[in-house]
């Protein structure tokens, strides 16, 4: 399982089994979600479908820390995270 799918793991761990959540996902749950998951390198361009454009850039505030820039079309959007 890949670092993300272990944190998911984790967080439903603490949640169901320390906390007593009952209506949460479940490891299965996790394990399909994560097949879904495309890795992507810096700078690399993702087409999806015929339009959707996606590109990864190193936002460089903290280790790790990415931006992807989203267009469609004539639009765009810059999204932030952290990946740790």
């Amino acid at each position: 399982m890949s670092g993300s799918g272990l944190r998911q793991e984790d967080y439903r761990k603490i949640t169901v089994e320390r906390k007593g959540e009952q209506n949460f996902f479940t490891p299965e749950m996790i394990k399909t979600c994560m097949k879904k998951v495309v890795p992507v390198t810096l700078h690399q361009t993702l087409q999806v479908d015929d339009e959707p454009e996606i590109k990864a850039y190193y936002a460089g505030h903290v280790l790790g820390a990415a931006m992807f820039h989203v267009k469609v079309g004539q639009q765009s959007f810059l999204y932030t995270v952290n990946i740790i």
